[in-house]
């Protein structure tokens, strides 16, 4: 398998899509409203991916958001572009390297996005009923009946221009996120 290939394959077992025997506990696949976010941002971030099993894999993304759209580009360790992700609220588009494999849901990259950094009351209105948010100023946490599964930790109160440490408890991967350039 290319050096692409698996840089990828690792990206996607650290979100979770390579649990094959047991499924984790995850709060569901959703999108927010662009607008919701209340801010226009616009940064190139690395982004280091620490999977369950595996070698630590490390990229640079694009990322743009105003009340139009989300989008987010990321590029493989050759510096091609290995996916781009776009939301306006109402439609999704995905374009990514054909080395990624088909059965990902890709929407997880933007939805971990927006646990990060969209405002709680808003991420809150999509959690399933069983499922809250505790939002405090350096620290978000997403329970399910009272257990943590995903910890968001910040290292400053502006959390879009914090370093981001995301850890998805039950799904065993990490998600290291430093802004370079905003």
């Amino acid at each position: 398998m290319p050096r692409l290939g698996r840089a990828l394959l690792l990206w996607l077992m650290a979100s979770g899509c390579a649990a094959v025997s047991k499924v984790p506990e995850d709060p569901g696949l959703f999108l927010v409203a662009p607008a919701s976010a209340r801010r226009e941002f616009s940064a190139t971030q690395s982004v280091r991916i620490e999977p369950k099993e595996g070698e630590p894999f490390e990229t640079l993304a694009a990322v743009e958001l105003d009340a139009t759209g989300l989008r987010v580009a990321a590029l493989g360790p050759m510096g091609n572009r290995i996916l781009f992700l776009e939301w306006d609220g109402t439609n999704y588009h995905e374009e990514h390297d054909p080395h990624l494999p088909q059965d990902f849901p890709l929407k997880l990259v933007l939805r971990d996005l927006m646990l990060s950094l969209f405002p709680a009351e808003a991420i809150r209105k999509e959690l399933p009923s069983d499922w809250t948010l505790q939002d405090l100023p350096r620290k978000r946490t997403v329970f399910h009946d009272k257990k943590p599964i995903i910890v968001i930790e910040y290292s400053a109160d502006d959390r879009f221009l914090s370093d981001v440490n995301f850890q998805h408890l039950t799904a065993g991967y990490r998600l290291k996120i430093r802004t370079v350039d905003s």
